[in-house]
């Protein structure tokens, strides 16, 4: 379906840049770019998560048999954190329609969500130096 000088443009279109064919052609339809900001939201939303779920887990010392050291009643707080950034790095990824495959759009939503909530829960819940 190209473009040609003899073909009329269609009435619902006010110029030739409306009609589908060059929007199509020009690649003006580009939802993937909602990612550009989706993602880097998702990543601000769920630092406070993070920063609890690392008070959560190594509290303020994070060493040591002092007060205000873990308390194992708070280590569910801190996987809940961990699965609610993961959550929230996700749901971008799943909802905007950056592939036509819904289901390897959600596989891989749910991967890099996955490897997002190891990696929060690696950084928030180091041992000891």
């Amino acid at each position: 379906m190209g473009l040609s000088a003899d073909r009329p443009i269609p009435r619902y279109c006010s110029t030739l840049m409306d009609t589908p064919d060059v929007t199509r052609w020009a690649g003006l339809r580009r939802p993937g770019l909602h990612l550009l900001w989706a993602v880097p939201g998702a990543v601000l939303l769920s630092l406070p998560l993070m920063a609890l779920a690392g008070l959560a887990w190594g509290a303020i010392g994070g060493c040591g048999d002092g007060p205000l050291n873990t308390h194992p009643d708070t280590i569910g707080l801190g996987i809940a954190c961990c699965v609610g950034a993961a959550a929230l790095l996700m749901l971008p990824l799943a909802i905007i329609p950056w592939m036509r495959n819904v289901a390897a759009r959600l596989l891989l939503a749910a991967l890099t969500g996955l490897a997002y909530g190891a990696a929060v829960a690696a950084l928030t819940h180091s041992p000891c130096l």
